[in-house]
């Protein structure tokens, strides 16, 4: 059976929260165990982060290759057509706008706005 452990009547509420938490679930000694506690070799230092990174990377790639492969269309018929006019907003005061001549073409034409709309 689980020890419950008593704690003073004039602690601060914090402490009388963590120490309700901790008689029901663990979590100072999960915290303990596995973070605060955790043995870290003596040459462990910022070049570790990239294996974390390359992992993120990987996970990204993953989940982008996932959405692909559920959207992608091989045919250009079946892919959708940018519209008529593209617009960049660089910061919510100047906007750049790309207008496009008709059938999709691009044209060598941009105006630049005071406000995004």
């Amino acid at each position: 059976m689980a020890e419950f452990k008593e704690i003073a009547a004039d602690a601060p509420p914090a402490q009388k929260l963590l120490n309700w938490v901790d008689n029901r679930f663990p979590l100072t000694k999960l915290y303990n165990e596995h973070l605060a506690e955790y043995y870290a070799p003596k040459n462990f230092n910022f070049w570790y982060f990239f294996g974390s990174l390359a992992l993120l990377v990987l996970v990204i790639q993953i989940v982008t290759g996932i959405f692909l492969v559920m959207h992608y269309k091989p045919d250009a018929a079946l892919a959708p057509r940018p519209s008529s006019s593209w617009s960049i907003c660089t910061c919510s005061v100047v906007c750049f706008t790309v207008a496009t001549a008709s059938h999709g073409n691009w044209s060598g034409s941009s105006a630049v706005r005071s406000s995004c709309a």
